[in-house]
């Protein structure tokens, strides 16, 4: 996994979520929040946060990282959900400052940076990746190739690659990426209709 983390212009006066949240709510619809489109985990991430702390701010959707960037660097919105390894260089830059990461807890690769859960419990916004076959694909086989990856996914030096782009390894059985899957999909269908998202078409 990834965890999504929020980065914001240096002159954005928030430092924390905490802070950020007092803003919002001083001055509802006062404050933009970048995506690089509509329904993409960055959008998401924002929604979440509107959410849980019950707060005014603007969506500004962009097509693509590339111009979301461009503006966030800009000052022309304020801050943004985004992943780890596409930002972390822009940071040590001075071009834009770390709030908060979006996982459950904090992060090995970021040990100082607190997670947006600690003001909000039960927030979390991360970017995952897994392995899927064939709808038919006999269970023998699945569990096979489960067993190689998990040791694949073990190995120092594999966990070192993951780690130095700001991932953190983890691995599951089939039936826990299943259910992880499922829960997933359940928690972001209720986000996306709150939002009042739909794809983008453009």
């Amino acid at each position: 996994i990834s965890p999504q983390i929020i980065v914001a212009h240096p002159s954005f006066a928030p430092n924390t979520v905490k802070e950020l949240i007092a803003a919002a709510k001083a001055k509802p619809n006062a404050y933009n929040f970048a995506s690089v489109g509509i329904g993409s985990p960055n959008h998401l991430g924002g929604e979440l946060i509107k959410v849980m702390a019950n707060v005014d701010i603007v969506h500004v959707p962009y097509k693509g990282t590339s111009p979301a960037m461009t503006e966030l660097m800009a000052g022309r919105t304020q801050f943004m959900f985004s992943s780890m390894p596409s930002v972390l260089g822009l940071v040590k830059a001075g071009k834009l400052k770390i709030i908060a990461t979006g996982g459950s807890k904090r992060s090995a690769v970021i040990p100082d940076v607190p997670a947006v859960a600690e003001t909000l419990p039960g927030f979390e916004v991360v970017t995952w990746y897994g392995i899927a076959g064939p709808a038919k694909l006999p269970r023998d086989i699945v569990d096979r190739l489960n067993k190689e990856l998990v040791r694949i996914v073990a190995m120092p030096d594999v966990q070192k690659r993951f780690s130095d782009q700001g991932l953190e390894p983890q691995s599951s059985t089939p039936d826990e990426f299943a259910a992880f899957m499922k829960r997933e999909v359940e928690k972001w269908t209720q986000v996306a209709k709150r939002a009042g998202a739909a794809p983008d078409r453009n």
